[in-house]
């Protein structure tokens, strides 16, 4: 039976995201100061240039990490069921593509940029929000594929269970350790995922 959203998870779904939107910006920010001061552009057309760029790296990393997981992850060994807000995730897709079909029909009289822009970064976030609505939770020969990236045995640095059966999972290293990952998991599986947890990160952190 999947998992039901817990609020746990998703409390901590929020704060991870709130920490990317704020390194997101200063990053841009970062980003775009090079650009104002070498070129004169104004700050805030420097900043829109340094954003997409970062845009395009980061969706690039996230598609070829999801493909390279799903392919490197083995054997799937325990299906637990797709995640519990994939119906949010396929309304978001379907939100993104309006948007970016027509944003390219407004914008294409009046900037070419724009033309092009709009649809790219719409269909962009539709393809990440179908990606995440059709991930699947489960326990993998090599890891613990989290609906749409794998998490390795080895790389899993500390783990431990919340009060409505949420599973917290931090990454080795510095900068892993900055979130935290909350997968909502059916109580009737916990004990299995506890079982595969043991067996396979003997030095890993119970927290």
């Amino acid at each position: 039976m999947p998992a039901r959203m817990t609020a746990t998870a998703y409390g901590q779904g929020v704060k991870n995201a709130l920490v990317c939107g704020a390194g997101l910006l200063s990053v841009c920010a970062l980003g775009g100061l090079p650009i104002w001061l070498v070129t004169g552009r104004p700050f805030r057309e420097s900043f829109g240039i340094a954003f997409g760029v970062i845009f395009v790296l980061v969706f690039a990393w996230f598609f070829v990490a999801w493909l390279y997981g799903r392919n490197s992850g083995g054997k799937v060994l325990v299906d637990c069921g797709p995640h519990p807000t994939r119906k949010l995730f396929l309304l978001n897709a379907v939100f993104f593509l309006v948007i970016g079909v027509t944003s390219g029909l407004a914008a294409s009289s009046l900037s070419k940029v724009f033309a092009v822009g709009g649809p790219f970064f719409g269909i962009t976030f539709a393809l990440y929000w179908v990606v995440l609505a059709t991930g699947r939770l489960q326990i993998r020969e090599t890891g613990i594929w989290t609906y749409w990236a794998l998490m390795r045995w080895e790389k899993i640095g500390s783990y431990h269970w919340g009060s409505d059966s949420t599973l917290f999972l931090k990454g080795k290293g510095w900068l892993a350790s900055l979130f935290s990952g909350a997968l909502p998991v059916a109580p009737e599986q916990r004990e299995t995922f506890e079982e595969f947890l043991q067996r396979n990160c003997s030095s890993t952190h119970v927290a």
